[in-house]
């Protein structure tokens, strides 16, 4: 069931979990605080303009978000 997929996903290694439909406003911000949470774990004052991770490719200069081989519902 429901539950038991977000569990799993969670002890698999996920982050967070956002339900489908889900609000930009509040992608938006699990995207910057993972992102305040990524600098604050990595020492990092300023973030490159360019992070990876797996398939999806984030610039924090133009604020845009790409993935690749991911296949939405």
């Amino acid at each position: 069931g429901e539950i038991f997929d977000k569990v799993l996903g969670l002890e698999l290694g996920a982050d967070d979990y956002i339900e489908k439909p889900f609000s930009p406003s509040v992608l938006v911000a699990k995207v910057k605080a993972n992102l305040a949470q990524y600098r604050r774990l990595a020492g990092l004052h300023h973030l490159s303009s360019k992070i990876v991770l797996g398939p999806i490719t984030l610039y924090t200069d133009t604020r845009r978000v790409f993935s690749t081989g991911m296949k939405s519902n």
